[in-house]
């Protein structure tokens, strides 16, 4: 039996005072994808929930956009300036605004799985954090942007409770540590407090606040879930280290390196860190100085870390071995990939490039984290090559569809008795077939 269901977009008009989250979104010249990660906040599970867009005075359409979409859902609110501050000065602004009992950060053009705020809400009821975060994919739109995940090295098969010193770490010089400073975690209010972000700070600013956090008693847990799509490309606001960039982060840092002891574990992994950054802070000195032509400080600097040298080298080996342009995402036919749970198969209706096994999502099916983090892996990479057309059986994989960017549901395939409990309404161009249990 195939039964075509419509597309049906949702208002608003009456949110409560207090929304249980508020989604703090920093915009700069955001307007090519700013709709879709609105979309993706509007479109959560957990409807009770505002979404704050602090733009950082934007000369493009991306305010146009998002009162557009204010206009039709009054939970979304534009927050406007005309004077530049930086993403620290905007996602103050949206902090001041927000109502809710949780603060969510994210980014203006990433894309989060319908499902993430209530997992995430969940896992922190569960574990009683005030900081609760899951991992990440990256996609793009071109050859090389995905497949990996920011966790995916760890193996996790349970949620990590990070201390102050091991994020301290995972931001330091240990390659085979992930950077916990990207993650985009849900934030207690009542943890937070009068704790903002330093405006001071325009690169690694998420990173301060959540080690400020740590340092004041806060418990942050990390679900390893690949529920938050990050995309990578070329207009990012993620940007290489600078002089100007570095000098105000080394400043933030030494103020609480100097608030701790030193003979601690976390005194060792800060002080670790501040090395690093000065290290940072002299080899974008002697970069600007030989963009400059200035002899003389370019071999001070060189003598005093003779280090630098090879920091140089390294750089520019991979300047000249990496791909000028990723390339362009494939505009040919779209990839047919089926979504499939253990134990079921996909019928004989038509033939698909790839059948990919599927796991339920959730807090208490974390011993699957690692298969789920593949298969993450897996779809973004062919996200990013080429559009991807999905079939989805069961629940199950009608949930893992929030894992692919921007998919093209063409059909769900469920048993009677999942039918009688789809959570939602499928696009108007989506088949749902029904076959008996």
């Amino acid at each position: 039996m195939v039964t075509p269901m419509s597309d049906t977009m949702q208002t608003f008009r009456n949110p409560s005072d207090r929304p249980r989250v508020s989604v703090i979104m920093a915009n700069w010249q955001g307007e090519r994808f700013i709709s879709d990660a609105i979309a993706s906040v509007l479109a959560q599970s957990m409807g009770d929930l505002e979404v704050l867009v602090a733009d950082d005075a934007s000369t493009d359409r991306s305010t146009a956009l998002v009162q557009e979409m204010a206009d039709r859902d009054s939970r979304v609110h534009l927050l406007a300036t005309e004077v530049n501050g930086g993403p620290s000065a905007a996602r103050n602004r949206a902090l001041a605004a927000a109502r809710g009992e949780w603060i969510a950060v994210m980014d203006s053009d990433d894309v989060l799985h319908p499902r993430r705020l209530e997992l995430l809400l969940e896992a922190a009821t569960r574990h009683e954090a005030d900081l609760v975060a899951d991992d990440m994919a990256a996609f793009g739109d071109g050859p090389g942007l995905g497949g990996w995940t920011l966790l995916g090295v760890l193996g996790l098969r349970d949620v990590l409770t990070v201390s102050p010193a091991y994020f301290v770490d995972c931001n330091g010089t240990d390659r085979t540590l992930p950077q916990l400073g990207y993650l985009k975690p849900l934030i207690r209010r009542s943890a937070l407090g009068g704790i903002r972000y330093d405006p001071r700070i325009r690169v690694g600013e998420d990173y301060d606040l959540y080690l400020r956090l740590l340092l004041q008693g806060a418990r942050f847990c990390i679900l390893p879930l690949p529920l938050y799509l990050y995309r990578r490309h070329a207009t990012s606001l993620s940007h290489r280290l600078s002089v100007k960039v570095l000098e105000p982060l080394l400043d933030a840092h030494n103020e609480l390196v100097r608030s701790q002891p030193t003979d601690s574990e976390l005194g060792r992994a800060l002080a670790q860190r501040s090395r690093m950054l000065e290290r940072s802070l002299r080899y974008e000195r002697l970069v600007a100085a030989i963009k400059a032509r200035a002899v003389g400080p370019s071999a001070g600097l060189v003598l005093r870390d003779p280090f630098l040298l090879r920091l140089l080298a390294r750089s520019l080996t991979e300047r000249w071995t990496r791909p000028t342009n990723p390339g362009e995402r494939s505009a040919s036919a779209s990839l047919r990939v089926a979504l499939v749970p253990e134990g079921r198969d996909v019928g004989t209706e038509g033939t698909y490039d790839e059948v990919l096994t599927v796991w339920p999502l959730g807090p208490d099916r974390l011993d699957d984290a690692p298969r789920i983090q593949a298969l993450v892996c897996r779809l973004t990479e062919l996200a990013s090559n080429s559009p991807i057309d999905v079939t989805a059986v069961g629940l199950a994989g009608l949930d893992c569809v929030g894992l692919v960017p921007n998919p093209d549901l063409s059909q769900v395939i469920l048993t009677e008795a999942e039918a009688e409990r789809l959570p939602t309404l499928l696009p108007a161009r989506t088949r749902l077939t029904v076959v008996r249990s």
